[in-house]
């Protein structure tokens, strides 16, 4: 199923329909069909790819995810290994919710799943799944594919030579069968793994090792560092590349501590690595992708060792340092990432484990502490700390009011009031404006913080064009733009 233009959005995830305890997928066909039914305007600022013809100091940023509310009573018989990993839509806006715990420690681990209506409150729990123990490690990961109508988790174990990832799959969510071919493949013992309907494939971005000069501190990795192996799979089985990752293999240890990676590695031309606009003590520990409205994301949880001496907090004895922060990353197909966000740590509380889920105008994400969000549609916005001028992507006026979501002045900006303001005018497919909707007709000043700020240049609001291609081109300073709709 080819993705519809990113342009007009829609609902997003595939659409379910409990049938008593088990549960049924829409067809690709079906869930395209009800996305098309429910499609309206929603022009989203995410990106460079998203605005032209532009001037001034232009720059993206990322919402910051707060907590929303507590878990309430913890699952029984669970450990705190417990994580949600996949959240699936139904027809009636609740979601199935897959979650996963256990095999620390030579333990049996369960997939569990559950109903919620509210994006909080996990009900009805089931274990579909359950594994006798081994020499598992505490990763799990659930992603689904709507196009090929199956579940694929992926569950690593660990071992003197290194980890070992084995693949199961469902294709209705209950009844689960173990890859006779395991291990797919060996490598670390962080990963994220989604569909990406955009290539038709499974892609894992696991934590490489890749060799580097010997750091400046002690690390537990002295002679290498942590990058993203891009991986790439049409069934969750046969992976691209089919080579391993053995860095424990050969590797030097001092006091149980590796201090030289062996090998053999993973080529560098599967790898993704900090680049020189990073710090150069920077390493990418471990992600978590995941679609929204017709773009993928990553949830980067970036790390860095540390001067300060073994042993001593936060630097455990081994050299293993803290997390530095989390990096949103945005990408059209994810394979090729873009990162607007550098330097903007998207949640205090960590990396996000799964989709989001949609509830309340809220796009909703667990955590151990708690469930944490932001309003929905205002992920990403565009801002100018000076005056800014771009173009929207071009669309059809559908004889809709079109609207702005936007913060004006944007929260960065506390004394932005009397600075602030965003103009817009509408450009025709030939770059003129299209007369009685100049910018001196249409201009907001704060404060305003709004999803659906009516643009109206005099009596008129876009309805008047129906059927003609259309840009938008703002001109603002000390706001956030989040998004066109209509």
């Amino acid at each position: 199923m080819k993705r519809r233009q990113f342009l007009v959005g829609a609902a997003t995830g595939a659409n379910l329909a409990m049938i008593g305890k088990r549960v049924a997928f829409s067809s690709p066909a079906e869930v395209q069909a009800a996305a098309v039914k429910d499609s309206h305007l929603k022009v989203l600022f995410m990106d460079k790819k998203d605005i032209f013809n532009t001037w001034g100091q232009l720059r993206f940023g990322a919402t910051r995810m707060v907590k929303l509310a507590d878990h309430g009573k913890p699952q029984p018989d669970t450990t705190a290994d417990f994580t949600v990993r996949c959240c699936i839509r139904q027809k009636d806006g609740s979601y199935i919710v897959y979650a996963c715990d256990g095999g620390r420690n030579n333990t049996a681990w369960r997939i569990y799943r559950f109903h919620t209506t509210d994006g909080i409150k996990l009900e009805n729990r089931e274990i579909v799944y359950e594994r006798q123990p081994s020499n598992w490690e505490h990763v799990v990961t659930v992603s689904y594919s709507p196009e090929r109508e199956q579940f694929l988790c992926l569950k690593n174990t660990s071992d003197p030579e290194g980890f070992g990832m084995y693949a199961f799959t469902s294709r209705d969510g209950t009844t689960w069968k173990e890859y006779e071919g395991n291990p797919v493949f060996r490598e670390g013992d962080r990963w994220g793994v989604m569909w990406s309907s955009a290539v038709q494939k499974f892609l894992c971005y696991q934590k490489g090792i890749q060799r580097c000069a010997p750091k400046k501190f002690q690390e537990l990795l002295q002679d290498s560092r942590r990058v993203i192996t891009l991986r790439t799979s049409a069934d969750g089985f046969h992976w691209v590349p089919d080579v391993a990752s053995e860095y424990r293999k050969g590797g030097e240890r001092v006091d149980g501590r590796l201090i030289r990676a062996g090998g053999p590695l993973v080529p560098m031309e599967f790898q993704i690595a900090p680049d020189e606009l990073d710090p150069p003590d920077i390493e990418f520990y471990a992600c978590t992708p995941f679609e929204y409205e017709g773009r993928y994301y990553l949830s980067m949880l970036n790390y860095a060792g540390c001067f300060v001496p073994l042993g001593t907090p936060p630097v455990a004895a081994n050299g293993h340092g803290p997390a530095l922060d989390t990096e949103l990353w945005v990408s059209r197909d994810g394979l090729n990432w873009d990162r607007p966000f550098r330097g903007v740590n998207h949640c205090d509380a960590g990396m996000v484990e799964h989709n989001p889920m949609v509830m309340n105008g809220k796009l909703l994400f667990h955590y151990p502490k708690g469930v944490y969000g932001m309003p929905v549609d205002r992920f990403t916005y565009v801002t100018s700390r000076a005056n800014g001028v771009f173009d929207t992507l071009q669309f059809t006026l559908a004889g809709a009011p079109l609207k702005l979501n936007a913060k004006i002045p944007g929260e960065e900006y506390p004394d932005g009031v009397e600075q602030s303001y965003v103009m817009a005018e509408l450009i025709d497919d030939s770059d003129r404006v299209f007369p009685g909707y100049e910018r001196e007709k249409c201009l907001l000043r704060g404060p305003l913080d709004e999803s659906a700020i009516p643009l109206r240049w005099g009596a008129k609001d876009g309805r008047e064009l129906s059927g003609r291609k259309a840009r938008v081109r703002f001109f603002m300073r000390a706001s956030y733009l989040y998004a066109v709709t209509a």
